[in-house]
């Protein structure tokens, strides 16, 4: 019966899935938040500039991280009716990122990672795109200046180059123009930002100099309950069986979707890889992680036909993340 519900497309799913949003945003919005994250004791000077007040302001900068979170969760929708990786128009991207993101209840706050994770979407749709056009060369131009600017906002999503030119091989012929012009654009951010300090304020380094402390400061997240880790088993038990499921009919999807399937993987190990190698870089990454999940996780909850286990495995993904909340600031 929830599955029946969701797998609509009525104009009633897109009031009740941002109601669910808010009702797993209700402990952040009434409580401060009990952990500091990285991005809370050091900021880039960009970040700090365009969003520092707003982290200052503890409830502002979540009711700002909230309409991101739906932004973002409704782009993921846009993706798919655009480039029909699930191969179904839905809804169901939606609800499942923003249960993913709003399951561990720390990191329900405004930070760099999830300004990074609506460009990452920009960058996505950049790349898919010119699967289209034989000769869009300023596309990747266009990903990769996204990329320049997250990485001016969040120092550690400069290691998503490698989804960028995961891309470029998926999708594209090799024509070392679109190489080219991915390095252009990444720099491109970085030269307008050297240039500003250089020359009105007389520190060429600084940029690079805001960039060390991410990378040398010890930060280790302490928001592991055992409610957490609850949650990330199920998600992984459900992202196996989904990765079973979307491997059978792999073969019998279109090229692009296909190619889209296989720019998420990319983009999901990168995330691994990030919290795995990189000791700074935290749970954060779950939002940009949370991208690929969320397909992978709708396409199974879409197609299969044992509607038990997709109703059952919705409803632990729903009770696991009301029940963080609930357990985190209400007892």
């Amino acid at each position: 019966m929830l599955l029946r519900f969701f797998r609509t497309n009525g104009a009633q799913i897109i009031v009740i899935i941002p109601i669910i949003g808010m009702i797993l945003w209700l402990g952040p919005l009434l409580n401060t938040s009990k952990i500091s994250l990285l991005s809370d004791q050091i900021r880039l000077p960009l970040y700090d500039t365009l969003f520092g007040y707003l982290q200052s302001v503890e409830f502002i900068g979540k009711i700002v991280s909230f309409v991101l979170i739906l932004a973002i969760a409704f782009l993921l929708v846009r993706l798919n009716t655009r480039f029909i990786i699930i191969n179904n128009r839905t809804y169901l991207p939606a609800l499942i990122y923003i249960l993913i993101v709003s399951g561990i209840p720390d990191i329900q706050k405004l930070n760099p990672a999830l300004i990074a994770t609506f460009l990452m979407l920009l960058i996505i749709e950049q790349i898919l795109d010119s699967y289209r056009f034989e000769n869009l060369f300023y596309g990747f131009f266009t990903a990769a200046f996204f990329l320049g600017i997250g990485c001016l906002v969040y120092p550690f999503f400069t290691f998503y180059l490698i989804t960028l030119w995961a891309g470029i091989i998926l999708l594209r012929k090799f024509n070392w123009r679109e190489w080219v012009f991915s390095i252009m654009g990444l720099i491109t951010p970085f030269l307008f930002t050297f240039s500003y300090y250089y020359i009105l304020e007389d520190k060429p380094a600084y940029v690079f100099e805001q960039y060390a402390p991410f990378f040398s400061h010890s930060y280790d997240f302490t928001g592991y309950t055992p409610q957490v880790y609850i949650f990330i088993g199920i998600i992984t038990f459900v992202m196996l069986i989904a990765s079973q499921f979307l491997l059978q009919a792999y073969s019998a999807r279109k090229i692009l979707s296909r190619r889209a399937y296989s720019l998420l993987l990319w983009l999901f190990l990168n995330s691994l890889a990030l919290f795995f190698l990189v000791d700074q870089a935290s749970v954060e990454i779950i939002y940009i992680a949370a991208i690929p999940l969320a397909f992978l996780l709708s396409n199974y909850l879409v197609f299969v036909k044992a509607t038990f286990w997709g109703n059952l495995f919705l409803l632990l993904l729903l009770l696991s993340a009301f029940f963080n909340q609930v357990s985190y600031y209400f007892f």
